[in-house]
């Protein structure tokens, strides 16, 4: 719990968590976790809900677009799953899935570690009571969503919205 508090604690610094008071924050802490992810292992599909934000804690993660045109187990063939790699998220709390959660829209693309990878896990329960009781988080959300570059340069489908 203690290294789930400090790892929120540095979020608030890094994104949209520097509003949350004690109570929010406790609510957090109860349902956020750290998981580790071995080379390959995939994180979230692409065209799937994430259903969780996911923050970088050490290791690295793979953006990879495109990759269910190699099969149903594209991680035997790391070679082609290469071809199909976007970006690679190597920073500490680079965060990935933001769009999908906030938006309940498909992920843009597959996440798997590149390398041994923690990962930090805020499930979208965790979020769904600051979004409905807290204005000034779904501002800073908000905010946040903007300075995406999928949204910025127009490269997000809105159409793949639900509702």
């Amino acid at each position: 719990m203690e290294r789930v508090r400090v790892m929120l604690e540095e979020l608030k610094e890094a994104m949209f968590f520097e509003s949350l008071t004690d109570s929010q924050m406790a609510v957090l802490i109860s349902d956020c976790c750290f998981k580790q992810y071995e080379p390959g292992e995939i994180v979230v599909r692409e065209k799937e809900r994430c259903l969780a934000l996911f923050v970088l804690v050490e290791g690295s993660i793979g953006e990879y677009k495109g990759l269910e045109e190699l099969g149903t187990s594209p991680i035997a063939d790391p070679i082609r799953m290469y071809s199909k790699r976007v970006k690679v998220l190597e920073e500490p709390l680079d965060q990935f899935c933001s769009l999908s959660l906030f938006l309940g829209s498909p992920s843009k693309a597959t996440y798997a570690a590149v390398q041994p990878s923690e990962v930090f896990k805020i499930p979208a329960s965790a979020m769904q009571p600051l979004i409905v009781n807290d204005p000034v988080f779904v501002k800073k959300v908000a905010n946040f969503l903007l300075a995406d570059p999928d949204i910025a340069d127009g490269s997000f489908s809105y159409a793949s919205l639900t509702t």
